[in-house]
């Protein structure tokens, strides 16, 4: 995410990023997380993290096969940002 950082000047969601690049979607939100935390529930923390890092990982091998990935805009259209990682 910082690489996508470095090369847009501005944030770009894990969620937009996994819609436009992977169709796929986070199975939660970063605040449902921390109520899970406050709850103690940590099994479903554990579930929603473990869903975070595989989005993560498939984001990262779809940019290195293919030299990009795509996010949505704010404004609801899907772009394209090169990225240069190495697997």
């Amino acid at each position: 995410m910082d690489d996508l950082f470095r090369a847009l000047s501005f944030r770009v969601s894990l969620d937009s990023v996994a819609r436009a690049t992977l169709g796929d979607t986070k199975s939660a939100s970063g605040v449902q997380a921390v109520a899970w935390w406050r709850a103690g529930e940590l099994e479903k923390l554990a579930e929603y993290c473990k869903v975070d890092v595989d989005v993560t990982r498939r984001i990262y091998e779809f940019g290195c096969a293919n030299g990009y990935v795509h996010y949505i805009t704010r404004l609801g259209s899907k772009q394209k940002v090169q990225v240069k990682w190495k697997c």
